[in-house]
């Protein structure tokens, strides 16, 4: 999470391989997806927390 939220994956940063970065989108949407089902199953608060933490990083990375 740490370096999605220093942008490491969307400029050429060292700390991430090539291919992790190219790949950061697809890890992505599955978490979204993983939020999505967890908020639709019957564990609520960690289906609002995994979505809350999603938002979160959008709203920093988009700043």
């Amino acid at each position: 999470m740490a370096l999605a939220r220093s942008g490491a994956y969307l400029a050429g940063d060292r700390r991430v391989r090539p291919r992790e970065r190219t790949r950061w989108r697809f890890i992505l949407e599955r978490l979204v997806e993983e939020a999505e089902r967890a908020l639709a199953g019957d564990d609520l608060s960690a289906g609002a927390e995994a979505t809350e933490l999603l938002l979160d990083l959008a709203q920093e990375i988009r700043g």
